[in-house]
């Protein structure tokens, strides 16, 4: 009976054991475009869909964040 309890006990510690975990990749993207401002806008791409966006502050703009693979 007392096996049979801890292995019930150990049941959820081996399920969540076996969750694989995923590397993340950080990056950051600086860059200049003239001197424009706000409202004007920069677009990251991935393919044809938007990804990210950044509103310039005197022509400067700034991606940050991770990705779950290095490109």
């Amino acid at each position: 009976m007392n096996n049979y309890l801890l292995g019930l006990l150990l049941v959820p510690g081996l399920a969540l054991a076996q969750t694989q975990t995923t590397a993340t990749y950080p990056y950051l993207i600086k860059g200049k475009i003239g001197k424009l401002n706000a409202p004007a806008k920069v677009y990251l791409m991935t393919g044809l869909q938007p990804t990210d966006s950044a509103t310039l502050r005197q022509g400067q703009f700034e991606f940050k964040g991770t990705t779950p693979f290095p490109q």
